[in-house]
Order: C-alpha cells, then sequence, then structure tokens
C-alpha cells in the first residue's frame, strides 16, 4: 500500500485527511489563485523583496535545515552518561 500524498510506502501520515488544505487547494484550483500568487511572487522577488527571494528559494530548492550546536555544561563537550557515573563516589562499605 502507498501513500497517495507522497511518503514511502506504508506511511500513512501522508494520507491523513487534511480538510483545511484540501479546501485551499479545491478553492485555489477553481479560482486560478495559485498561478496568480506565484506571479506575485515573481514580480516581488525580480523587485529585490527579500521574502519573495526568500520564498522562491525555500519552494524551489527546499528550506534549509536549522544547524543545531550542542554543548555541555559552561559550553564544555557534552559528558556521557558513563562517565558520569564513574565520578560518582563509591558506596561507603554499607556501614549501619
Amino acid at each position: 500500500m502507498s501513500a497517495t500524498r507522497g511518503g514511502q510506502p506504508g506511511n500513512t501520515n501522508a494520507t491523513k485527511n487534511r480538510p483545511w488544505t484540501d479546501a485551499l487547494r479545491k478553492h485555489a484550483k477553481q479560482r486560478g489563485t495559485l498561478d496568480k500568487a506565484a506571479e506575485k511572487i515573481c514580480q516581488k522577488a525580480e523587485e529585490g523583496d527579500f521574502y519573495a527571494i526568500e520564498e522562491l528559494g525555500n519552494r524551489l530548492e527546499g528550506k534549509p535545515k536549522a544547524t543545531v550546536e550542542h554543548t555541555g555544561e559552561g559550553g564544555g563537550p557534552i559528558r556521557h552518561l558513563l562517565d558520569v557515573i564513574k565520578e560518582l563516589p563509591e558506596p561507603d562499605g554499607g556501614s549501619e
């Protein structure tokens, strides 16, 4: 079984009911809104509008992935759980 809206075969998330998207797509297609909007974005991009240029790039080449840098305490390296466990004090031999 393959998804009807992209995605990998067996991925049912791509076929979930999307009433808002479906309604927008239907009305935009009937009124030619998508063509008009695309034309307007291209015009704005030609005029140097940054948002329009960015939108074109995102739609044509995909949105750039965000870079996330992870650091440990004080900006240092991330410590592994085993290193933390090794630093725990030894049990005191069970004196009661």
